[in-house]
């Protein structure tokens, strides 16, 4: 997953519009930094009764390891409880970072969704040869009240993301400094 934004309606209706990366072959192939054979997933009860006010989702995070990225995740009711659900995928990456760039701030009362609604989250970052993806780690609601208002809150979420190695890249450096390794041996058998 590169990103999501929560979008809702004039009729109310609320959807994720998202970007995700997909394979290109149904095999692991040399270009690809993505394992597709390996996955996890990590289940967590948050345990308060949902009260209607999204300030209890404050502080509420999903996120993968280091070397993993967000593949899917999901909110849900289970027994009453506010639980959560993600699945990671192993990934290559150069670089990754903390669960500290913020999203766009949204004021909204607590007793709706709407602090939500536009959140933009994850990378709008372009795509190159060097940089061939920024996949989503993972993200952290936070909900800001002023004195307990609970018609005014400051809604934004916290996330990370990697970059993508490019694994064909790195196989060809590798040959060619071994190339180079043997052409300059002037050991004799």
């Amino acid at each position: 997953m590169k990103n999501f934004v929560l979008r809702k309606d004039s009729s109310n209706y609320i959807w994720f519009e998202y970007q995700c990366y997909s394979y290109k072959k149904s095999d692991i192939v040399v270009g690809e930094p993505i394992f597709n054979d390996y996955v996890y997933f990590h289940r967590r009860n948050i345990g308060k009764t949902p009260s209607n006010n999204i300030k209890d989702l404050n502080n509420e995070s999903i996120d993968c390891l280091v070397d993993w990225g967000l593949k899917s995740f999901r909110l849900y009711l289970n027994s009453g409880y506010v639980s959560h659900e993600g699945k990671c995928l192993g990934l290559k990456i150069t670089t990754a970072t903390g669960i500290s760039i913020k999203s766009n701030i949204v004021k909204a009362s607590v007793n709706t969704l709407d602090g939500l609604i536009g959140v933009f989250v994850g990378s709008t970052a372009k795509e190159t040869d060097t940089n061939i993806g920024y996949p989503l780690r993972g993200f952290k609601i936070v909900v800001e009240t002023i004195n307990d208002s609970l018609s005014n809150a400051s809604v934004y979420i916290l996330y990370s993301y990697s970059k993508l190695r490019n694994m064909e890249k790195a196989q060809k450096s590798y040959h060619d400094q071994m190339a180079n390794f043997r052409n300059k041996n002037n050991q004799l058998d």
